[in-house]
């Protein structure tokens, strides 16, 4: 039997990349080619060991090195308990206490038995369809496959990064085409193309709340746009390995930030944050999207910006939900450093006291309270910095070296300027 019909689920292999090196991945799933002439040719889904989820794909036979198998159910202890037998065998020949050495042997043969009993259960387990117990494991079960490839978006065909709930007639296409003014969902472009030349929406939902050049950003209501507000759900999670809802959006306000064609006044949905109506946390983002075609592009601190001028005008405290993602962390600690050290530069400058001093005091509450950044995110970001000498617990104060405060602003690594900066008269006076 030929090895490419020998292909074994959930075992690792060495698998050539879209980077054209090769690297070990486990081999989750596999379906038939779509339009590929022969429906017993297939393709295989490969999560790369060790890489985010965002990098898992669809790959053909060619790309995996079938001399790189490795048993899935092999225990790495058993393992190890085999060689160390192999290792005691090779030195009984020189061991002239008998009785020793099969003592040794029976002991090792014991332990690699109760292994043995053990891996025969996890095999039996592994290969039936039952889901884990574990809520945690049950959901990354669900989501490991990603049968979404590529979605299109407006002019933006887009490769999607995670698995997303949808419906199943869609959700197992290769393929999805996406209404750019109602989110609706679509298998084939043909379809697509029908449905645009029949929506009635010509503006995005909800109200408009800030403008300025060719942004625009419109509030949804979940509640009030549902159907609109789960289709934006399904088609974030492309892009989000966690921390998203999918139809139970009644509880949740959408910024939407589009990107306006003043040519023929077309709307392309850029990027949107989420957030709850009622947090007793005071979290003003429960999850930001930014599409790829427009990552690096300032967009995704320009809703950061705007999240917490939200916050300032509702008078809160705000925090985003965390844990955050590992480009959600980026992104945040650079706008909080780049906002603290604007306040911290001023401060500075406007207290003539401090001047030519190594050290000012600085209340903490001060700084939360103009910048609507809560204080453990203040503290972390200063102590990331090296900028905390000591804190004061009782007055909130924290002793700041004046003279390091320039030079962290001078490093362009540091303290970069958001790209797109926000203009408060540019919010529309409806919120």
């Amino acid at each position: 039997m030929s090895l490419d019909k020998k292909v074994v689920l959930n075992a690792s292999y060495l698998v050539k990349t879209k980077w054209n090196k090769w690297h070990e991945g486990e081999i989750c799933a596999k379906r038939p080619i779509e339009d590929a002439q022969n429906i017993n040719v297939k393709e295989y889904f490969v999560h790369y060991k060790g890489l985010n989820r965002r990098y898992d794909e669809w790959i053909t036979l060619d790309k995996i090195d079938f001399n790189s198998y490795k048993d899935p159910y092999e225990d790495p202890e058993v393992i190890l308990l085999k060689a160390e037998l192999d290792i005691l065998e090779k030195s009984a020949e020189t061991n002239k206490n008998i009785l020793t050495r099969n003592r040794m042997k029976k002991r090792m043969s014991h332990k690699i038995a109760r292994g043995e009993m053990v891996l025969n259960d996890l095999r039996k387990k592994a290969r039936s369809d039952t889901i884990s117990a574990t809520l945690e494991k049950e959901f990354k079960e669900f989501t490991k496959v990603k049968f979404i490839t590529s979605v299109q978006l407006g002019k933006y065909i887009m490769d999607t990064w995670y698995f997303s709930p949808y419906p199943n007639a869609y959700g197992k296409s290769s393929n999805l085409f996406v209404c750019h003014i109602c989110l609706k969902y679509f298998k084939s472009k043909s379809t697509l193309y029908k449905h645009i030349m029949d929506c009635n929406n010509i503006t995005p939902p909800g109200c408009q709340i800030y403008k300025h050049n060719n942004l625009a950003l419109f509030e949804v209501d979940g509640e009030k746009y549902k159907l609109y507000s789960q289709c934006l759900c399904l088609l974030g999670k492309l892009f989000i390995d966690q921390k998203t809802v999918y139809y139970d959006v009644d509880s949740f306000l959408f910024y939407l930030l589009f990107e306006i064609d003043h040519n023929n006044e077309k709307y392309q949905l850029v990027g949107y944050f989420s957030k709850e109506k009622e947090s007793e946390d005071n979290n003003n983002i429960a999850c930001i999207v930014v599409f790829p075609p427009f990552q690096k592009k300032g967009y995704g601190k320009f809703l950061i910006q705007i999240s917490y001028e939200l916050s300032k005008r509702e008078h809160i405290i705000g925090q985003p939900e965390k844990p955050l993602s590992y480009l959600g962390q980026k992104s945040y600690q650079c706008f909080w450093r780049w906002k603290i050290l604007q306040i911290l530069d001023r401060y500075i400058h406007e207290n003539k006291n401090n001047n030519g001093e190594s050290e000012c005091l600085i209340n903490v509450n001060d700084i939360s309270l103009e910048t609507s950044i809560n204080r453990e995110d203040i503290l972390s970001t200063l102590d990331k910095l090296n900028l905390l000498n000591y804190w004061l617990n009782d007055s909130h104060t924290v002793c700041i070296p004046a003279n390091q405060i320039r030079v962290i602003m001078n490093d362009s690594n540091l303290c970069k300027k958001p790209h797109i900066p926000i203009y408060p008269d540019c919010f529309i006076s409806t919120i």
